[in-house]
Order: structure tokens, then C-alpha cells, then sequence
């Protein structure tokens, strides 16, 4: 008998608190906003993209700002 649930799958850029820029246009700072829920400046690292099942996030933090996510399509369009 076949599950009826659907799986959902989210892709994720990963942050990390160590600001190194080490692969420029692949990488970019992200500052704390009331918008993304981040408690410390970041680096997003869009060069390790990773797709999970969303049962495996374990908690929604929040969304990037315009401006990060105009920053997240040039760097996903020069990697792609």
C-alpha cells in the first residue's frame, strides 16, 4: 500500500557565524533584521547549496531581505 503523504523538500543555502569570504560571488554577508530572524551577522554560503526533507528543519528562523535575496539570485545565477 503506497503512502498517501506527499514529500516536501526545501533547498537551503547555509549560514555560518564565520564572516571569511573564501569563494567571492559565492558567498555574501547577511546583517540581523527583524525580517530574517538572525541573531549575529552572517555568511551565506550559496556554493553548498543542499536540498532536505522540511521534516528536517527543525525551526523557522525567518526570510531574507529584498536586498539579500537580489544578492542570493546573482550568486545562484553566476553558479548555475
Amino acid at each position: 500500500m503506497l503512502d498517501s503523504q506527499v514529500d516536501c523538500f526545501v533547498t537551503i543555502s547555509p549560514l555560518t557565524s564565520i564572516l571569511k569570504i573564501k569563494h567571492k560571488g559565492l558567498e555574501f554577508i547577511v546583517t540581523p533584521t527583524p525580517t530574517n530572524g538572525l541573531e549575529s551577522t552572517s555568511l551565506a554560503l550559496c556554493w553548498y547549496l543542499r536540498t532536505v526533507d522540511d521534516v528536517s528543519i527543525q525551526k523557522y528562523l525567518g526570510k531574507l531581505d529584498k536586498p539579500d535575496l537580489a544578492k542570493l539570485k546573482v550568486s545562484l545565477k553566476s553558479l548555475l
